[in-house]
């Protein structure tokens, strides 16, 4: 009890461990109703252990993550929300492999026997936001906006974008106002409804929406 991931994994890389192991791997749950943004600190103090005891170069795996089997999240924008900004965030912190647990949850599954829930449709999405692509620029905040950059070949390039400071309930979302960078010209949404934008700014909420090029 109180012994944190990067605590326990100073003490076992300080005695030595390093040297056994050819991979580190940490448990990642941010509990709900905690941001997923609250994972960042975690990966932060690890990766600070890993340099201390010179073993940063190998690869972090997140062998357990996600909001907890046990969770209650009765408001699905507010989950679609929570499991793409995690997902974004493990893959700009360098974690090389993250593993949710789990998807037949207790209480907020990914999947039930009546097929794959909103969860499951999310982390869906996600893949085709970031698998092929390259992280061009860290996930990182001004203020309670949040921007990632990717590129894939042939001249893409997108910026999945978010505001935390806004919610959601009951199918309605509060938005702020945000000023599009030149060169955008479209944007998705958590369902893959690809939108030409219109203007100079662009509503953004607790969802992530990924602004594209082409």
């Amino acid at each position: 009890t109180g012994i944190t991931v990067s605590t326990a994994m100073s003490a076992y890389l300080s005695a030595g461990g390093g040297q056994y192991v050819d991979v580190i791997a940490y448990h990642a749950y941010v509990q709900w109703p905690s941001p997923p943004e609250d994972a960042v600190n975690d990966a932060s103090r690890l990766q600070a252990v890993l340099a201390s005891t010179g073993q940063q170069q190998k690869p972090v795996f997140n062998t357990e993550g996600g909001y907890g089997a046990a969770a209650v999240i009765t408001d699905p924008d507010q989950e679609a929300a929570w499991i793409a900004r995690y997902v974004m965030l493990m893959q700009s912190m360098g974690i090389a492999r993250s593993y949710w647990y789990a998807w037949d949850g207790a209480t907020t599954p990914l999947w039930s026997t009546s097929g794959t829930e909103i969860g499951g449709t999310t982390l869906n999405e996600m893949t085709k936001w970031l698998v092929g692509a390259t992280l061009s620029s860290p996930c990182v905040a001004t203020g309670t906006v949040w921007q990632c950059g990717y590129t894939r070949p042939n001249g893409y390039k997108a910026l999945a974008v978010w505001d935390t400071s806004q919610t959601c309930n009951a199918g309605t979302c509060t938005t702020s106002s945000f000023s599009i960078p030149s060169g955008y010209d479209y944007f998705l949404d958590l369902k893959g409804l690809k939108t030409k934008t219109t203007g100079s700014t662009l509503r953004i909420g607790i969802k992530p929406l990924l602004l594209e090029n082409q």
